[in-house]
């Protein structure tokens, strides 16, 4: 049994936006975040009794998966939940949905309460949360678990924390951390997948003036998809983990095609054209060995082709085709 819903409408705008007009990510959690402050005022259960207390909700981790991030100018309506708490935890679900309430969005999250004299974790007072309605809980809620870097392959970015990276708690925002992490990926990624989930676990809090390091390293997953794992180090301690799993832009194109049969071509630097018709089962197969730049040859009905050879892919009647280029290196 859950607790308490509160919603609360958001219009996206142009500079919580990214240069694809999809409303980011660090922008996302802050409104999300923000109805949750609303719904405890609403409730009277401020943040400024909280201070009075000498006391303030931290979150310690998000798991968040991703339909559809919300478009510039839509309007959206932003729903949290409380879910659960036990003796040093709170669970929470965070959704945003389109107009037509379709989820677009949900990120459960774990909370817990800082002693700010202490800096340190403290339990849960069951009148702290009573508002809420939530249900107690004897066990932790378990997230899936986070990958690690890859040493091998990881590649790093070093990031002064400024003055406007702090909140009121006297430490880096959570969100703050979704720019390191997104930010040291490589652009090309950034400009061809998007995220589709994400977990992210905050261990040690950053204050003002520490440089930290952005560390990522990318694997790839299949289906059109890759994962990257995160780790955020402050002077060598781990302060964050993370990892977000990216989908290819263009599998958005694929999922919509429902034909049968699909025809294919293949376009040769003398123009001649090759036609070829597969079923839908073999297009989906084809898709990801077209999207990745690894991968130097495909098949298509039992037949391998070179992508150096190819000059490019039509898939017809669906505008969706392919370049392939050979590696001037």
């Amino acid at each position: 049994m859950s607790g308490l819903k509160f919603r609360n409408k958001h219009v996206v705008a142009t500079y919580e936006c990214d240069n694809m007009r999809d409303m980011t990510l660090p922008a996302l959690i802050n409104a999300m975040v923000e109805t949750s402050g609303l719904q405890s005022h609403a409730l009277g259960n401020t943040e400024e009794q909280m201070t009075e207390q000498g006391l303030a909700w931290i979150i310690i981790q998000y798991d968040i998966n991703v339909n559809r991030m919300p478009k510039r100018r839509e309007e959206i309506i932003l729903e949290t939940e409380a879910l659960s708490f036990n003796r040093f935890f709170t669970y929470r679900a965070f959704r945003a949905f389109d107009k037509e309430d379709n989820l677009l969005v949900e990120a459960i999250t774990t909370f817990s309460v800082m002693d700010m004299a202490t800096r340190k974790l403290t339990q849960v007072d069951k009148k702290l949360v009573a508002p809420y309605q939530a249900e107690e809980i004897r066990t932790m809620v378990r997230a899936p678990k986070i990958q690690p870097v890859n040493p091998e392959t990881a590649t790093s970015m070093p990031y002064r924390v400024r003055y406007l990276d702090i909140d009121g708690n006297m430490h880096v925002n959570n969100a703050k951390y979704f720019d390191w992490i997104i930010n040291s990926v490589d652009v090309k990624i950034l400009e061809a997948y998007k995220i589709k989930a994400v977990t992210i676990k905050y261990e040690k809090e950053v204050g003002f003036g520490s440089i930290i390091e952005s560390h990522v390293s990318v694997e790839k997953m299949g289906d059109g998809q890759l994962k990257t794992a995160h780790i955020i180090e402050n002077g060598g301690g781990r302060a964050c983990i993370a990892n977000i799993t990216w989908e290819h832009r263009i599998m958005d194109q694929v999922k919509k095609i429902t034909d049968e049969k699909i025809e294919i071509d293949l376009g040769y630097e003398d123009t001649f054209i090759e036609v070829y018709t597969v079923d839908n089962d073999e297009f989906k197969q084809l898709i990801p060995t077209l999207i990745d730049d690894d991968i130097t040859h495909f098949n298509i009905s039992e037949k391998e082709f070179s992508k150096k050879e190819v000059n490019s892919l039509s898939i017809v009647n669906h505008g969706l085709g392919f370049m392939f280029f050979e590696d001037e290196k």
